[in-house]
Protein backbone atom coordinates (compact mmCIF):
# COMPACT_ATOMS: atom_id res chain seq x y z
CA UNK A 1 0.00 0.00 0.00
CA UNK A 2 1.67 3.95 -1.28
CA UNK A 3 1.42 5.93 1.96
CA UNK A 4 -0.71 8.03 0.23
CA UNK A 5 -3.47 5.05 0.49
CA UNK A 6 -2.30 4.19 3.51
CA UNK A 7 -3.18 8.14 4.82
CA UNK A 8 -6.92 7.81 3.31
CA UNK A 9 -7.52 3.95 4.37
CA UNK A 10 -6.73 4.83 8.01
CA UNK A 11 -10.07 5.91 8.87
CA UNK A 12 -11.86 3.12 6.32
CA UNK A 13 -15.19 1.85 7.61
CA UNK A 14 -16.40 0.40 4.63
CA UNK A 15 -18.33 -3.10 5.80
CA UNK A 16 -16.07 -6.10 6.45
CA UNK A 17 -13.10 -4.36 4.09
CA UNK A 18 -12.61 -1.59 6.27
CA UNK A 19 -11.20 -3.49 9.40
CA UNK A 20 -8.35 -5.14 7.03
CA UNK A 21 -7.63 -1.63 5.02
CA UNK A 22 -7.35 0.27 8.42
CA UNK A 23 -4.97 -2.29 9.21
CA UNK A 24 -2.47 -2.13 6.09
CA UNK A 25 -2.46 1.61 6.56
CA UNK A 26 -1.69 1.41 10.42
CA UNK A 27 1.27 -0.72 8.99
CA UNK A 28 2.25 1.05 6.14
CA UNK A 29 2.15 4.13 8.34
CA UNK A 30 4.81 2.87 10.66
CA UNK A 31 7.03 1.73 8.17
CA UNK A 32 7.03 5.19 6.69
CA UNK A 33 10.96 7.42 7.15
CA UNK A 34 8.36 10.28 7.02
CA UNK A 35 7.64 11.93 10.90
CA UNK A 36 4.71 13.12 9.66
CA UNK A 37 2.81 9.44 8.98
CA UNK A 38 4.03 8.61 12.59
CA UNK A 39 2.38 11.78 13.68
CA UNK A 40 -0.88 10.78 12.15
CA UNK A 41 -1.21 7.59 13.85
CA UNK A 42 -0.34 9.72 17.24
CA UNK A 43 -3.28 11.98 16.16
CA UNK A 44 -5.19 8.81 15.49
CA UNK A 45 -4.39 7.75 18.43
CA UNK A 46 -6.00 10.59 20.25
CA UNK A 47 -9.02 10.50 18.20
CA UNK A 48 -10.19 7.05 20.04
CA UNK A 49 -9.24 4.93 16.74
CA UNK A 50 -11.09 2.07 16.40
CA UNK A 51 -7.34 0.17 16.13
CA UNK A 52 -6.57 2.49 19.24
CA UNK A 53 -4.37 -0.80 21.09
CA UNK A 54 -1.91 -1.52 17.66
CA UNK A 55 -1.36 2.05 17.03
CA UNK A 56 -0.49 2.36 20.86
CA UNK A 57 1.77 -0.73 20.00
CA UNK A 58 3.27 0.83 17.10
CA UNK A 59 4.36 4.32 18.93
CA UNK A 60 5.73 2.39 22.31
CA UNK A 61 8.15 0.73 20.26
CA UNK A 62 9.66 3.86 18.99
CA UNK A 63 13.41 4.00 19.55
CA UNK A 64 15.03 7.17 20.82
CA UNK A 65 18.30 6.29 18.88
CA UNK A 66 16.71 4.78 15.49
CA UNK A 67 13.32 6.69 15.59
CA UNK A 68 14.50 10.43 17.17
CA UNK A 69 13.07 12.29 14.54
CA UNK A 70 9.78 10.31 14.56
CA UNK A 71 9.83 10.92 18.18
CA UNK A 72 11.23 14.59 18.65
CA UNK A 73 7.52 14.61 15.81
CA UNK A 74 5.15 13.67 18.22
CA UNK A 75 6.39 15.82 21.32
CA UNK A 76 6.25 18.64 18.61
CA UNK A 77 2.63 18.15 17.86
CA UNK A 78 1.48 16.91 21.33
CA UNK A 79 2.64 20.68 22.81
CA UNK A 80 0.66 22.27 20.26
CA UNK A 81 -2.34 19.91 21.03
CA UNK A 82 -1.78 18.26 24.22
CA UNK A 83 -4.05 14.62 24.74
CA UNK A 84 -3.75 12.24 28.18
CA UNK A 85 -3.64 9.32 25.73
CA UNK A 86 -0.46 10.22 24.04
CA UNK A 87 0.43 11.29 27.25
CA UNK A 88 1.67 7.95 28.67
CA UNK A 89 3.39 7.11 25.52
CA UNK A 90 5.34 10.33 25.37
CA UNK A 91 6.46 9.88 29.40
CA UNK A 92 7.46 6.01 28.58
CA UNK A 93 9.42 7.68 25.42
CA UNK A 94 11.06 10.64 26.81
CA UNK A 95 12.79 13.41 24.60
CA UNK A 96 15.88 12.20 22.42
CA UNK A 97 18.99 12.14 24.15
CA UNK A 98 21.37 13.20 21.15
CA UNK A 99 18.71 15.70 19.82
CA UNK A 100 18.78 19.11 21.04
CA UNK A 101 15.48 20.73 21.90
CA UNK A 102 14.57 23.46 20.23
CA UNK A 103 13.42 26.58 22.63
CA UNK A 104 10.11 27.07 20.78
CA UNK A 105 9.51 23.58 21.51
CA UNK A 106 10.36 23.76 24.92
CA UNK A 107 8.40 26.25 25.73
CA UNK A 108 5.22 24.84 24.18
CA UNK A 109 5.44 21.94 26.08
CA UNK A 110 6.11 23.23 29.37
CA UNK A 111 3.09 25.12 29.08
CA UNK A 112 1.21 22.21 28.86
CA UNK A 113 1.39 22.15 32.55
CA UNK A 114 -1.43 23.56 33.78
CA UNK A 115 -3.81 23.63 36.81
CA UNK A 116 -6.53 21.12 36.16
CA UNK A 117 -4.28 19.32 33.85
CA UNK A 118 -4.85 15.39 33.65
CA UNK A 119 -2.10 13.11 35.95
CA UNK A 120 -0.60 11.73 32.49
CA UNK A 121 -0.63 14.79 31.09
CA UNK A 122 1.75 16.54 33.79
CA UNK A 123 4.09 13.42 33.76
CA UNK A 124 4.78 13.97 30.45
CA UNK A 125 5.94 16.87 30.93
CA UNK A 126 7.67 16.23 33.62
CA UNK A 127 9.76 13.65 31.99
CA UNK A 128 10.37 16.29 28.86
CA UNK A 129 11.92 19.21 31.58
CA UNK A 130 14.15 16.29 32.58
CA UNK A 131 15.99 16.57 29.14
CA UNK A 132 16.67 19.93 29.06
CA UNK A 133 19.92 21.47 29.70
CA UNK A 134 19.97 22.31 33.45
CA UNK A 135 22.03 25.37 33.32
CA UNK A 136 19.81 27.62 30.87
CA UNK A 137 17.96 29.84 33.91
CA UNK A 138 15.42 30.87 30.82
CA UNK A 139 14.40 27.31 30.19
CA UNK A 140 14.34 26.61 33.99
CA UNK A 141 12.05 30.01 34.49
CA UNK A 142 9.71 27.96 32.47
CA UNK A 143 9.96 24.81 34.72
CA UNK A 144 9.41 26.59 37.47
CA UNK A 145 6.43 28.76 36.12
CA UNK A 146 5.27 25.21 34.98
CA UNK A 147 5.52 24.26 38.14
CA UNK A 148 3.47 27.57 39.56
CA UNK A 149 0.75 27.04 37.06
CA UNK A 150 -0.05 22.98 37.88
CA UNK A 151 1.42 22.44 41.26
CA UNK A 152 2.79 19.56 39.87
CA UNK A 153 4.56 17.23 42.56
CA UNK A 154 6.99 16.06 39.67
CA UNK A 155 8.01 19.22 38.39
CA UNK A 156 8.76 20.12 42.40
CA UNK A 157 10.80 17.27 42.79
CA UNK A 158 13.13 17.64 39.33
CA UNK A 159 13.65 21.14 40.14
CA UNK A 160 15.11 20.11 43.69
CA UNK A 161 16.72 16.46 42.05
CA UNK A 162 18.29 18.69 39.62
CA UNK A 163 19.25 21.92 41.51
CA UNK A 164 17.97 24.01 38.87
CA UNK A 165 18.26 27.68 39.53
CA UNK A 166 16.16 29.91 37.62
CA UNK A 167 17.20 33.49 36.81
CA UNK A 168 14.05 35.33 38.56
CA UNK A 169 15.07 35.07 42.34
CA UNK A 170 11.56 35.30 43.60
CA UNK A 171 10.87 32.24 42.06
CA UNK A 172 13.93 30.35 43.61
CA UNK A 173 12.49 32.09 47.44
CA UNK A 174 9.21 30.01 46.65
CA UNK A 175 10.76 26.60 45.34
CA UNK A 176 12.62 27.21 48.99
CA UNK A 177 9.69 28.51 51.19
CA UNK A 178 6.93 26.08 49.67
CA UNK A 179 9.24 22.80 50.07
CA UNK A 180 10.12 23.95 53.54
CA UNK A 181 13.36 24.56 52.88
CA UNK A 182 14.00 27.54 54.58
CA UNK A 183 18.00 27.84 54.58
CA UNK A 184 17.99 27.81 51.15
CA UNK A 185 15.79 31.22 51.09
CA UNK A 186 17.63 32.58 54.02
CA UNK A 187 21.25 32.24 51.32
CA UNK A 188 18.95 34.48 48.85
CA UNK A 189 19.85 37.17 51.70
CA UNK A 190 16.52 38.84 51.18
CA UNK A 191 16.68 41.72 53.54
CA UNK A 192 13.98 43.99 52.80
CA UNK A 193 11.36 40.88 52.52
CA UNK A 194 11.08 41.88 48.63
CA UNK A 195 11.22 38.44 47.49
CA UNK A 196 8.95 36.52 49.80
CA UNK A 197 6.47 39.40 48.78
CA UNK A 198 7.47 38.43 45.63
CA UNK A 199 6.69 34.82 45.95
CA UNK A 200 3.91 35.25 47.73
CA UNK A 201 2.10 37.33 45.06
CA UNK A 202 2.49 34.79 42.76
CA UNK A 203 1.87 31.64 44.72
CA UNK A 204 -1.88 29.71 44.28
CA UNK A 205 -3.55 29.20 47.52
CA UNK A 206 -2.11 25.78 48.34
CA UNK A 207 1.13 27.09 48.18
CA UNK A 208 0.24 29.74 50.18
CA UNK A 209 -0.56 27.49 53.08
CA UNK A 210 3.03 25.87 52.56
CA UNK A 211 4.93 29.07 52.94
CA UNK A 212 2.65 29.89 56.03
CA UNK A 213 4.04 26.45 57.46
CA UNK A 214 7.58 27.14 56.54
CA UNK A 215 7.47 30.16 58.06
CA UNK A 216 5.53 28.80 61.28
CA UNK A 217 8.84 26.27 61.92
CA UNK A 218 11.43 28.80 61.76
CA UNK A 219 12.34 30.80 64.58
CA UNK A 220 13.65 33.33 62.69
CA UNK A 221 11.58 36.54 63.82
CA UNK A 222 12.73 38.41 60.65
CA UNK A 223 11.27 35.66 58.31
CA UNK A 224 7.62 36.41 59.95
CA UNK A 225 8.31 40.13 59.71
CA UNK A 226 8.50 39.46 55.68
CA UNK A 227 5.51 37.12 55.87
CA UNK A 228 3.37 39.89 57.57
CA UNK A 229 4.82 42.68 54.99
CA UNK A 230 3.73 39.94 52.33
CA UNK A 231 0.38 39.77 53.61
CA UNK A 232 -0.33 43.26 53.68
CA UNK A 233 0.28 43.11 49.81
CA UNK A 234 -0.84 39.69 49.02
CA UNK A 235 -4.71 40.77 48.61
CA UNK A 236 -6.39 38.29 51.11
CA UNK A 237 -8.93 39.62 52.97
CA UNK A 238 -8.67 40.04 57.22
CA UNK A 239 -9.76 36.79 57.66
CA UNK A 240 -7.31 35.29 55.64
CA UNK A 241 -4.69 37.39 57.18
CA UNK A 242 -5.64 36.92 60.86
CA UNK A 243 -5.48 33.06 59.65
CA UNK A 244 -2.28 32.90 58.46
CA UNK A 245 -0.73 35.05 61.18
CA UNK A 246 -1.54 32.71 63.55
CA UNK A 247 -0.74 29.45 61.53
CA UNK A 248 2.67 31.02 61.89
CA UNK A 249 2.59 31.94 65.45
CA UNK A 250 3.17 35.82 64.52
CA UNK A 251 1.78 37.35 67.66
CA UNK A 252 3.39 41.15 66.73
CA UNK A 253 1.46 40.99 63.52
CA UNK A 254 -2.23 40.03 64.99
CA UNK A 255 -1.42 42.79 67.78
CA UNK A 256 -0.77 45.12 64.90
CA UNK A 257 -3.44 43.84 62.86
CA UNK A 258 -5.92 44.57 65.76
CA UNK A 259 -6.03 48.00 64.52
CA UNK A 260 -7.90 47.80 61.15
CA UNK A 261 -9.90 44.68 62.53
CA UNK A 262 -13.21 45.32 63.47
CA UNK A 263 -14.78 45.13 66.97
CA UNK A 264 -15.65 41.12 67.01
CA UNK A 265 -12.33 39.94 65.23
CA UNK A 266 -10.43 41.69 67.82
CA UNK A 267 -12.77 40.13 70.98
CA UNK A 268 -11.59 36.70 69.55
CA UNK A 269 -8.14 37.36 69.25
CA UNK A 270 -8.30 38.53 72.81
CA UNK A 271 -10.11 35.18 73.80
CA UNK A 272 -7.21 33.38 72.09
CA UNK A 273 -4.37 35.65 74.06
CA UNK A 274 -6.44 34.42 77.32
CA UNK A 275 -5.36 30.49 77.12
CA UNK A 276 -2.62 31.03 74.31
CA UNK A 277 1.14 30.64 75.47
CA UNK A 278 2.23 33.24 72.75
CA UNK A 279 1.91 36.99 73.43
CA UNK A 280 3.41 39.89 71.14
CA UNK A 281 6.89 39.70 72.86
CA UNK A 282 7.25 43.50 73.32
CA UNK A 283 6.91 44.61 76.68
CA UNK A 284 4.22 47.57 75.83
CA UNK A 285 2.63 45.10 73.51
CA UNK A 286 2.39 42.38 76.27
CA UNK A 287 1.07 45.10 79.01
CA UNK A 288 -1.70 45.99 76.45
CA UNK A 289 -2.63 42.52 76.30
CA UNK A 290 -2.47 41.80 79.91
CA UNK A 291 -4.76 44.32 80.60
CA UNK A 292 -7.24 43.56 77.91
CA UNK A 293 -7.27 39.66 78.67
CA UNK A 294 -8.05 40.82 82.97
CA UNK A 295 -10.55 42.72 81.36
CA UNK A 296 -11.97 40.61 79.49
CA UNK A 297 -12.07 37.80 82.07
CA UNK A 298 -14.05 39.87 84.25
CA UNK A 299 -16.64 40.25 81.24
CA UNK A 300 -16.47 36.06 80.59
CA UNK A 301 -16.32 35.09 76.75
CA UNK A 302 -17.71 36.52 73.73
CA UNK A 303 -17.95 33.11 72.00
CA UNK A 304 -21.46 31.64 71.40
CA UNK A 305 -23.49 35.40 72.33
CA UNK A 306 -24.06 38.50 70.83
CA UNK A 307 -20.75 40.57 70.64
CA UNK A 308 -20.98 44.24 71.60
CA UNK A 309 -20.34 47.14 69.84
CA UNK A 310 -18.59 49.03 71.48
CA UNK A 311 -15.80 48.81 74.47
CA UNK A 312 -18.29 49.59 76.66
CA UNK A 313 -18.45 47.17 80.10
CA UNK A 314 -15.11 45.88 79.09
CA UNK A 315 -12.47 48.29 80.92
CA UNK A 316 -12.12 50.31 78.04
CA UNK A 317 -9.27 47.49 76.55
CA UNK A 318 -10.36 47.91 73.10
CA UNK A 319 -9.46 51.76 73.20
CA UNK A 320 -6.13 51.26 74.50
CA UNK A 321 -5.45 48.33 71.38
CA UNK A 322 -6.79 50.19 68.99
CA UNK A 323 -7.42 54.02 68.21
CA UNK A 324 -10.98 54.72 68.38
CA UNK A 325 -10.69 55.76 64.61
CA UNK A 326 -9.45 52.32 64.12
CA UNK A 327 -12.20 50.42 65.23
CA UNK A 328 -14.66 49.13 62.65
CA UNK A 329 -17.90 47.39 64.02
Amino acid sequence: MIIEDARRKLYDTTFLLGRFRRRSAIRALAESPDPADTVILAEALNKKHPNSTAILGVLQRLSLERDADKVAAIWTAWGQAPQPALAAVLAQLGWPPARPVEVKIAREVLTVATDGAAPEVLQAVAVFARSLPVADETLNDAIYAAWVHSQSEALERLIAEQGRQPGSPALEALHALVTGNVERYTGLRDEDGSLLSQAFAMAPEPFRERIAWAVAGSPDRRLKEAYRRALSGGGLDDTQSVANLKLVGDEDGLFEKTRSLRLGAVLELCERWATHPGWPPGREQRAVVYRAVTALSHTGPVSGRARPRTAQGLGGYLRVLAPPAAVRC
